[in-house]
């Protein structure tokens, strides 16, 4: 049994804590070793205390606070205060992708996204540092070639299997993300933003000047990454006019000496693009009339969709000017040239399968078998349809 003096305060020996007398400035005894009690709690708990707070309350959310404290966090937020390291790229890949529920995926796609960030930045840097090399800039091809005079884009093109346009573009990025849009490099380095975020914004300051570039940066970076890459491009096209009006006015009429129609590029399954590119009045002009035509020919109930209807009151104009030798009206619109001497004109190679039907060939033709139309004399490779034709009308 403890012993306490007359005054009923516990003193040493007693196992508890005490007071010392006034004036006594004796070091504490040690502890009873018998008594197991942290004295100073290592808790770090967010508690109000409000003077008029019950004993209740207070005992409930400090027990709360205990109880948030000591679980751990779930899985999104685990990755989502991750920041792109071997850590991260180590722990998604010990992730069991089927056993997560959609909160969780979402993370996992959120954090690989931010390593694909950071092993872009990684990229662009390389490139940057290759293209400075000594051995990528041969002093033969600066005396030689004006603009790039290094290799290194070459070197990449064929490492990487991209185009040479597309390697310069790494290097560009690099050389404007490790200079004056650090900033912007350091955002991706940190997966803030992916690279095409990071490729826009470095694409559209890459000709300002440096005051200009660095003043748009900071204006539209810090709400970057909640941005899609339109409204980014949108963000940028207002601050470059807010921040320098002047050069904005230059930028518009230099713009419009770079209108163009590109050439057709081939796709696949027969189809083909163009692309187009001027002053916004007039590309706003086109674009109206077609809605318009499309949609008069759809009250009239043409079934067509309105894409399709807009597609082909755009063809119609080249296929009218093909055919009347003008492209427009003939009084008012330009007459067409020739082209290797000969007006333009469309041709058209068809192979024989899409000509004929049922397996290439009808299920009789003067007597022959369709699965031997002529098995003694087939008809030679690039016969045109017409001799085809020609041919199985004479039996031959």
């Amino acid at each position: 049994m403890k012993n306490f003096p007359p005054d009923g305060t516990p003193g040493p020996g007693s196992g508890l804590p005490h007071e010392k007398p006034p004036g006594d400035s004796a070091p504490d005894p040690d502890p009873d070793p018998d008594l197991d009690v942290d004295l100073e709690p290592d808790l770090d708990l967010d508690v109000d205390l409000e003077p008029d707070l019950d004993l209740d309350s207070f005992l409930e959310t400090y027990l709360r606070g205990i109880i948030e404290a000591s679980q751990p966090l779930s899985l999104p937020d685990q990755l989502a205060d991750l920041a792109p390291s071997a850590m991260l790229l180590a722990r998604l890949e010990d992730t069991d992708l089927d056993a997560l529920d959609d909160a969780s995926l979402v993370e996992v796609a959120a954090a690989a996204q931010r390593l694909a960030s950071a092993a872009h930045a990684l990229t662009v840097r390389a490139a940057s540092k290759l293209s400075a090399s000594a051995s990528m800039n041969p002093p033969v091809l600066a005396a030689k070639r004006k603009g790039i005079t290094h290799v290194a884009g070459e070197e990449l093109a064929m490492r990487l299997t991209l185009s040479r346009q597309e390697a310069l573009s790494l290097i560009r990025q690099g050389a404007a993300l490790t200079g004056h849009l650090v900033a912007t490099g350091e955002a991706l380095a940190a997966g803030l933003i992916d690279a095409a975020k990071a490729k826009l914004i470095v694409e559209t300051l890459a000709d300002q000047p440096l005051q200009v570039a660095l003043e748009v940066e900071t204006e539209v970076l810090p709400r970057a990454p909640m941005r899609t890459k339109r409204q980014l491009s949108n963000d940028l096209a207002k601050a470059l006019i807010s921040v320098d009006p002047d050069e904005a006015e230059r930028r518009r009429k230099l713009a419009a000496t770079k209108r163009r129609v590109c050439h057709a590029r081939p796709l696949p399954d027969g189809a083909a693009s163009m692309y187009l590119v001027g002053p916004a009045p007039e590309v706003i002009a086109l674009d109206l009339a077609l809605e318009a035509t499309a949609r008069s020919a759809k009250a009239t109930g043409d079934a067509r969709t309105m894409d399709q209807l807009r597609f082909d009151a755009l063809a119609l104009v080249g296929n009218n000017a093909l055919a009347t030798g003008h492209l427009g009206d003939p009084e008012l619109g330009l007459p067409l040239g020739l082209l290797g001497g000969r007006r333009p004109e469309i041709q058209i190679t068809v192979s024989l399968e899409h000509l004929l039907p049922t397996n290439g060939f009808p299920e009789q033709v003067n007597g022959l078998e369709p699965d031997h139309p002529n098995p003694g004399n087939p008809p030679p490779n690039g016969t045109s349809s017409a001799f085809c034709a020609e041919h199985l009308a004479e039996g031959e």
